[in-house]
């Protein structure tokens, strides 16, 4: 028979708990566990069913460790990036490494706390499981004022243009006397009128992709936003600084 001496872990199972000696050796096996973190020295103990009992004993160690649980660090640098206010973009890197190991999970990103008319990409947009440590660059960027459309004005030169013409045809009607060139000098400035409305009108709906409201673009300031880095169940975030000048 078989078991554990004194000084073993709390659970020692010995299997099979007894065994037939042979001439190469019989097998069994031995399992223990703790959760108790620390080192245990111990004997595994076999008792013979012989009238004298004839026992053996073996000395054994086992440590038993902590519970490892995954986490990672996260880090951008730099700190803060000025830029001017208009189309800008602000870059930053950003680092992410376990602890131990590699990454379990692949690693996701996102903002938060961006300003007003603000975005942000990252690229790659994750790091793969099985990863060690990974830099990312973070992209932050800013919006430039888009103008109120001229569409309005456009429109209303555009309803005059009609009127002048029918206008002009009344005159023309009136005063038959006109010479051929005096004619052809009018039609000529109200072609030219028409081409520049046009033109107007074009550009007033470029300058706001149809909707007619504009944008002020991004405010001077000096913002704080939130990087999160996210690896199956365990979050990170970091801040960085966007500062935007006159």
């Amino acid at each position: 028979m078989e078991s554990c001496g004194a000084g073993a872990p709390p659970s020692c199972v010995v299997s099979p708990a007894s065994v037939t000696p042979s001439g190469s050796g019989t097998p069994f096996t031995v399992t223990v566990s703790s959760p108790i973190a620390q080192a245990y020295s111990f004997n595994i103990i076999g008792v013979g069913s012989d009238p004298a009992a004839i026992a053996h004993s073996a000395v054994v160690n086992f440590t038993a460790l902590p519970v490892q649980t995954f986490a990672f660090t996260l880090s951008a640098t730099p700190p803060t990036v000025s830029v001017s206010a208009g189309k800008q973009t602000a870059l930053y890197s950003v680092d992410v490494s376990p602890t131990t190991g590699t990454f379990p999970n692949n690693v996701s990103f996102s903002c938060s706390t961006l300003p007003a008319l603000t975005t942000c990409a990252f690229n790659p947009t994750q790091v793969q499981s099985g990863s060690g440590d990974s830099v990312v660059t973070l992209t932050i960027s800013t919006t430039a004022p888009i103008p109120r459309s001229a569409k309005i004005v456009a429109s209303t030169l555009a309803m005059m243009f009609p009127i002048a013409g029918v206008f002009w045809l009344r005159r023309w009607q009136r005063h038959r006397k006109a010479t051929a060139k005096e004619c052809r000098r009018i039609t000529a400035i109200l072609i030219l009128l028409f081409g520049a409305l046009a033109c107007v009108s074009c550009r007033g709906l470029q300058g706001n992709g149809g909707g007619g409201s504009g944008s002020p673009g991004n405010p001077v300031g000096a913002y704080n936003i939130t990087v999160i880095a996210t690896s199956g169940t365990v979050t990170h975030s970091t801040q960085v600084g966007l500062t935007v000048t006159p």
